[in-house]
This record gives C-alpha cells, sequence and structure tokens, in this order.
C-alpha cells in the first residue's frame, strides 16, 4: 500500500528473493534489482530523474593536430536553464548508455542560453580505453540531466547505468590519433 509521498509497506513478507522497480512517464529510475528478504525491516531509497527531453543539433568534428575526429563541437538550441551534455565513445556502433555500449565517459555543463559547447577527448584516454592509433570509434551524445540520481552501478559489470539520458543521441565518428 503507498501514500501520496511515495512511501510503501509491504507486510507478511517472507524471506526470498524479491525485485523492486520503480517507474513514472518521462522518468529514469534509480534502481532495478533483485535482492533477498531476510526479515524485519527493509529500507530502499528509489529516486526518479526526469529524462531529458534535448540532444545536441549536430557533432561536427574537427580535427586537432592531424587527428581527425578525436575532436568535436556540438550545437544546441538555446534554452534558458543549465543542462548537461553527456558523450558515450566504443569501439563498435551500439555507443550508448548502457555498461555493454561504452568504454569512456564524459559529461560536460552546458550554461543557459549556451548554443554550443566543444570536446577534446584526450587520446591517452583512447589509448587507455583500448583503442589502437589510427582505429575508429564510434560517439553518442545526449541530452543528460544535472544533478541526475537515477544512475546506478550494474552489478555485473561493476559500470554505471544512465537512464536520464535524451531518447535521440546524435551519434559519429572519429579516429585515434
Amino acid at each position: 500500500m503507498g501514500d501520496n509521498s511515495g512511501y510503501y509497506l509491504f507486510g507478511g513478507l517472507t524471506t526470498g528473493d524479491y525485485e523492486i522497480a520503480t517507474s513514472a512517464s518521462g522518468y529514469a529510475s534509480s534502481f532495478t534489482n533483485k535482492f533477498q528478504f531476510l526479515g524485519d525491516t527493509l529500507n530502499k531509497d528509489l529516486k526518479l530523474s526526469a529524462i531529458m527531453d534535448f540532444s545536441p543539433l549536430s557533432i561536427i568534428n574537427y580535427t586537432a593536430l592531424s587527428s581527425p575526429g578525436d575532436s568535436m563541437v556540438l550545437p544546441f538550441t538555446a534554452y534558458s536553464r543549465a543542462r548537461n551534455c553527456i558523450l558515450f565513445v566504443n569501439n563498435t556502433s551500439s555507443a550508448g548508455s548502457q555498461p555493454a555500449n561504452y568504454l569512456l565517459v564524459y559529461i560536460k555543463a552546458v550554461p543557459a542560453n549556451q548554443t554550443k559547447i566543444s570536446f577534446v577527448l584526450p587520446a591517452g584516454d583512447l589509448y587507455d580505453a583500448g583503442l589502437v592509433s589510427r582505429s575508429t570509434f564510434y560517439y553518442a551524445a545526449c541530452g543528460y540531466v544535472t544533478g541526475d540520481v537515477s544512475v546506478y552501478e550494474d552489478l555485473t559489470s561493476g559500470r554505471n547505468v544512465y537512464n536520464a539520458v535524451s531518447a535521440n543521441p546524435d551519434t559519429a565518428t572519429g579516429v585515434t590519433p
């Protein structure tokens, strides 16, 4: 049974494995996981973040130090509030917010009314992620909520799951210097 503040009480539970999931239209959940309940009282703090409804308009690659695609400009529509952009980098075209779909993640603030930001991917980061010189990598740029409370660790991979990203990322490729 739940109340108006979102507090739910479940009585009569026996020892066993349970799963809790939260959802609301336009929001991302902080937790979807199985847990073992042994008895007494269990408190789980579940939070939601609004899913951003903006994305970069495009990804404009440029060459830095003769390394095509390791730097980019991301133009945005002006907006009166601060927001973030999140960039996922992968060695396959499946670049995205789930742990299997990224090698690197960069989050950059987009101040209120700003219409573009620049990213430079450090070559050392690309090499540390297992990319070799002149190899193609892929990136996906999404709008990302400021102060995200929905990100959680995937217990299988130990990597973060980012749920509060815009639904339509802009994608492009780059070449490792």
